[in-house]
């Protein structure tokens, strides 16, 4: 099988719904209303969003006499069962605001909420189509595509070992090996495609398991497990290193904001992800997975996730550490550029200071000038009128002598 292009975009183990854009040959929702006539054999996943799509609109299933219950989920892949059935309204819900419901208002021009179908309790999950809520699957049951939601999760506390009595509840969780058109890939020489069980502890029932932990078979620690839903089957992650495992890859297309189609890859497997594991593409193995600055084709293979240019790096969210000497320098410039700062305000303040010192001072050394002129200039102008107001006594008074 060819490697994975490392180009193209990929998350572990995580749910995306992208609702079906119009690219070449894709099939859009059905536009059915309730009770219009409709054939199950045109339920399918769009080939490129991987949206589910009927003949019924988003808010009623194709509803006939054979699909009261779970039935085949393979339907959703190729195409339902035939038959003829009627568009009716939806019976539950996976999300708190689903698509397709919109507010309306009455008379008075109020919003009225939409009637929505309900939400499906614990230990429930609503299929794709909506057709009512249903009983979470065992391990080794079929569901439905990307929907780990619908695998029973506290089946994760048990383990997987061969049966020592006939006590112990047993379930089937045989692999077999299909055919190369999408189907699980046994491991010929192996016990890979035999058949193991999963076994229950005799003093619990399934429904009362709770923990989250699995001991692991090679006698480690305990590690944290999860029941997906891969290859359509669920299936417990409990696959430790160098074990053959199987992997899911799937395709997500979609258009973005400037009309150029952007694929997504999501990467899955059934290997202990907590014991920092994946499953080789070309070994088919559980490997650990790589350090930064090891070579790499895709981003699953890094423990940071992030596969650049055939070498693992940090990935986009990691925090940046800060060496102690870049601590050291950030706060020597931090104090020096303070210090600075004050030096040079204390050296301008006290500039401005000796400037405007001066300027007063040659004010009141000006004001002094003029007042000592006005003093001389009024002493000398009353001299002279003195003088010239005794000239005519003294003269007077030398003609009588």
């Amino acid at each position: 099988m060819p490697a994975l292009p490392h180009h193209r975009l990929a998350f572990p183990l995580c749910p995306l719904f992208i609702f079906a854009f119009p690219i070449g040959n894709v099939a859009y929702a059905g536009t059915l209303p309730p009770g219009a006539p409709c054939s199950p054999a045109h339920d399918h996943l769009d080939l490129i969003s991987h949206k589910f799509v009927s003949q019924c609109s988003d808010l009623t299933f194709c509803r006939t006499s054979n699909n009261d219950t779970i039935g085949d989920f393979n339907n959703t892949l190729s195409g339902g069962e035939g038959g003829n059935g009627t568009c009716v309204p939806r019976l539950c819900r996976r999300d708190e605001f689903p698509f397709g419901y919109d507010h309306e208002e009455d008379i008075y021009g109020v919003d009225v909420p939409p009637d929505l179908p309900p939400m499906c309790a614990q230990g429930m999950y609503c299929p794709d189509e909506g057709s009512g809520c249903k009983s979470v699957l065992l391990p080794g049951q079929k569901c439905q595509m990307g929907r780990d939601e619908q695998c029973d999760q506290r089946y994760s506390s048990a383990w997987l070992s061969e049966p020592k009595d006939t006590v112990n509840s047993t379930i089937d969780l045989a692999v077999s090996s299909r055919d190369g058109d999408g189907g699980a890939v046994g491991s010929s020489g192996s016990d890979f495609g035999t058949e193991k069980v999963f076994r229950i502890p005799s003093k619990l029932h399934a429904n009362e398991l709770g923990a989250d932990e699995l001991k692991n078979g090679t006698g480690g620690a305990n590690q944290t497990v999860r029941v997906l839903c891969l290859l359509q089957t669920c299936t417990v992650a409990r696959i430790g290193v160098n074990e053959p495992c199987i992997f899911e890859n799937t395709t997500y297309a979609s258009y973005d904001a400037q009309g150029v189609l952007v694929e997504y890859n999501i990467y899955r497997d059934n290997c202990i992800s907590e014991g920092g594991l994946f499953c080789g593409v070309e070994s088919q193995r559980c490997e650990r997975k790589k350090e930064l600055g090891r070579a790499c084709t895709t981003d699953v293979e890094c423990v940071s996730f992030n596969c650049m240019r055939g070498i693992c790096t940090r990935s986009p969210e990691t925090p940046y550490a800060v060496a102690p000497w870049q601590y050291a320098l950030t706060i020597l410039t931090v104090v020096g550029a303070t210090a600075s700062t004050f030096t040079i305000l204390m050296l301008l303040h006290k500039r401005h200071r000796a400037r405007r010192y001066r300027e007063i001072g040659e004010y009141y050394s000006e004001q002094l000038r003029f007042r000592n002129a006005i003093i001389a200039l009024h002493t000398n102008a009353a001299e002279v009128l003195d003088s010239e107001s005794d000239l005519p006594i003294m003269h007077r008074y030398q003609k009588n002598k």
